[in-house]
């Protein structure tokens, strides 16, 4: 047994000892001309922006404000290039309004107003949104 530790040792010595001289091959440097001196541009590069153009005139959309019967204002900025359709409705109302001892009622009720009506549940209601490709934020702030 001590036999074979000491050829053991003997080998796992000689192992180490031809590692630690061996050496690593050498990898050649890269010609001169392929390393950029460092303040060069790479190529392809622009080392100076663009000259800046002439402003370009812009037209706002006119903007149409009515009330509904209901007193609700709205505003509608229509834009036909865009086949986007974006609505915010913003009450004068919320936690600015709400008494101390119920605070934090507003940005409760704002948060419910997502999870589903009388008729369709929270999942219900974001499936009809997603088959819509609409998106439904709610919330209240102090604002």
């Amino acid at each position: 047994m001590s036999r074979i530790l000491h050829t053991s040792a003997a080998a796992a010595l000689l192992l180490a000892t031809a590692c630690a001289t061996a050496r690593a091959p050498e990898i050649p440097a890269p010609p001169a001309a392929a390393v950029p001196a460092a303040d060069a541009p790479a190529a392809g590069t622009i080392s100076a922006p663009p000259a800046l153009g002439a402003l370009r005139p812009y037209q706002l959309p006119p903007i149409e404000e009515f009330r509904l019967a209901n007193g609700l204002r709205v505003v509608v900025v229509e834009q036909a290039t865009m086949p986007i359709v974006a609505a915010s409705l913003m009450v004068d109302a919320g936690a600015e309004h709400e008494p101390l001892e119920k605070a934090g009622l507003a940005m409760l009720t704002g948060s419910l107003l997502s999870e589903g009506t009388r008729s369709l549940s929270g999942p219900e209601l974001a499936e009809r949104m997603e088959r819509l490709g609409a998106q439904l934020q709610t919330g209240a702030s102090y604002n």
